[in-house]
């Protein structure tokens, strides 16, 4: 498994690469994880494919600094602007 970052605007996105197929598979993890999550594929599918496991803004490695705009009525009741 590779870690790198990549720059973007005044942020960084960190994703990791595993596996070392001709097909790539872009992976998203869910809320409270990190794409660290998909390493388990490597062992399995990593002849195959190439992995992209791209950590969102608050979670793993990625910082956000780009600010997060709230709507009204967005999730939970009245929502935050």
């Amino acid at each position: 498994m590779e870690t790198h970052f990549m720059p973007y605007r005044n942020s960084t996105i960190h994703y990791y690469r595993f596996g070392h197929g001709m097909e790539w598979l872009f992976c998203f993890h869910g809320y409270g994880t990190d794409g660290s999550e998909y390493e388990i594929l490597e062992s399995i599918l990593g002849d195959d494919l190439t992995f992209i496991a791209i950590d969102f803004p608050f979670q793993g490695k990625t910082t956000g600094e780009e600010g997060v705009r709230w709507e009204g009525g967005g999730v939970g009741k009245g929502g935050r602007s």
